[in-house]
């Protein structure tokens, strides 16, 4: 299958390397971005360019996997386990990446518009549905993001009860001051978890890191904790809930810097179950979402919907599950 890990994998080197000459190529040497990008474009992974536009032209089994972040496992997962399907049906996926970038995603769109994809499994922006007039015959299928008033097909997180869970959890353990860190509400994930959080326990500290990408929600995490430590104790939160593994990475990050221990001096929930969160010094309690599950309903509803099997667009939530580790204790405070 193709994908990040794919490419890494064929030139022998890190994934991250990977992400970063797609992403930030001034970050990578032009000898290895061009390495990259050639492999990228050997496996059939980039579309923006006028090269790898020509090559598909006049294929009638394109579908297309839009994207959040490459850099986030849950968007790999999600590519990976779209393009099991479509290699097993015989269509042939392209992805692109919006990195929550609005003009990213027209421009994706509108490209691949000229190629004739049969449909696409979506993972969009909150500016999507401004570009419908684009769809035309195109079927689409949501993922993991809802639009009001948006016609489609959509197989969606239930992110009320991946809080309340986490919560629930929490509350069990003794923990009463608890903050909840989450990234821009335009974001439709950050938004449905922060309002969630409000509902389930009002009286819970929300703070919001006005950021999108990966690295600006790590670090807009690191300086949250860093802040919060700065408090009386008495005023400091027992226990964080992180909206994503990226916002997790970051209070990570700041609490070995700080010397904060976990569970002794601060529990901790991600909502999101990367592979690392496992095997970390101190393993990382966490939400974990069906990824794999979501993709693979996702492209099935697309494959029917091309097929024209199905008439009424239908919405399936799907369930997560708390995985409870070393990183959330009982409050000793």
């Amino acid at each position: 299958m193709t994908n990040i890990t794919s490419i890494a994998k064929a030139l022998n080197i890190s994934p991250s390397t990977v992400s970063r000459a797609l992403k930030k190529p001034e970050m990578v040497s032009l000898k290895t971005r061009n390495l990259i990008l050639h492999e990228a474009k050997a496996q059939g992974y980039l579309t923006e360019d006028k090269g790898s536009v020509e090559t598909f032209k006049g294929r009638d089994n394109l579908i297309g996997i839009l994207v959040a972040d490459l850099n986030n496992s849950f968007s790999d997962q999600i590519v990976s386990a779209v393009q099991d399907v479509a290699y097993a049906h015989d269509f042939v996926p392209l992805i692109g990446c919006t990195y929550e970038r609005p003009a990213q995603e027209s421009k994706i769109i509108r490209q691949w518009q000229d190629l004739g994809l049969k449909g696409i499994v979506a993972m969009p922006t909150h500016n999507f549905s401004h570009l419908e007039s684009l769809f035309s015959d195109l079927k689409v299928v949501l993922v993991d993001r809802d639009l009001e008033n948006f016609q489609a097909d959509k197989v969606l997180d239930d992110n009320f009860l991946g809080m309340k869970l986490a919560l629930d959890h929490l509350h069990e353990l003794g923990h009463e001051k608890i903050a909840v860190l989450y990234g821009s509400t335009n974001v439709y994930t950050f938004k449905a978890r922060s309002e969630a959080a409000a509902s389930i326990k009002s009286d819970c500290e929300l703070i919001e890191i006005n950021a999108v990408s990966y690295e600006e929600l790590y670090m807009g995490a690191f300086e949250q904790l860093n802040i919060l430590f700065m408090r009386d104790k008495a005023r400091r939160p027992t226990a964080i809930l992180a909206s994503n593994n990226a916002i997790a990475a970051g209070c990570l990050y700041a609490a070995s810097l700080k010397g904060i221990t976990m569970p002794q001096d601060l529990s901790l929930i991600a909502f999101g179950d990367s592979h690392w969160m496992r095997f970390y010094p101190t393993p990382v309690s966490a939400v974990r979402q069906p990824v794999t599950q979501m993709g693979t309903k996702a492209a099935y509803m697309l494959l029917e919907r091309i097929k024209g099997n199905t008439q009424e667009f239908k919405t399936e939530v799907l369930e997560p599950m708390l995985m409870p580790r070393s990183s959330t204790g009982q409050n000793v405070a």
